[in-house]
């Protein structure tokens, strides 16, 4: 089982700085199809930093993104 940190997600999805950005979608697509985890204060976290950053759309929009991974 892979653990996926809130960073990655966020890299992914912000393309703030184009490094980080290659590197996170890079382990992104290396990883699809194994089993992947999360601890549940992704949730918080993406939503913190997505405000931070100035992501403006709905919570529930974000949190769409987590419930795909297993959260304990």
């Amino acid at each position: 089982m892979i653990v996926i940190d809130v960073s990655v997600l966020i890299d992914a999805l912000f393309n703030k700085d184009p490094e980080r950005y290659g590197k996170a979608i890079g382990l992104l697509k290396h990883v699809e199809g194994l089993p992947l985890y999360a601890p549940r204060v992704i949730e918080i976290e993406l939503i913190a930093v997505s405000r931070r950053l100035g992501y403006k759309s709905g919570r529930e929009k974000l949190l769409r993104l987590t419930r795909r991974l297993p959260c304990t």
